[in-house]
């Protein structure tokens, strides 16, 4: 498996570089950093190579830092 992060992604997409994405499943680590408009554009360009995202994260690592002011919005409660 090839380990990428999701800017790299982006920008590649961004460039018209070659994304190197193929069908399957990416795996998106560490997803209540990402930003909402970040993901959704990875799960778009993923969706245009025949593959999809599946979110990875400890939400405790984020909102217990924060407080619960964090527990009812981002992409996490998207999931």
């Amino acid at each position: 498996m090839l380990g990428r992060t999701i800017d790299d992604i982006l920008t590649r997409a961004h460039n018209r570089v070659d994304v190197q994405i193929s069908r399957g499943a990416m795996l998106a680590d560490e997803a209540g950093m990402a930003a909402t408009k970040d993901l959704d554009t990875l799960v778009q360009i993923a969706a245009q190579h025949g593959a999809v995202v599946r979110l990875i994260g400890d939400p405790a690592q984020l909102f217990g830092a924060f407080g619960a002011k964090f527990t009812t919005s981002g992409p996490l409660l998207l999931i």
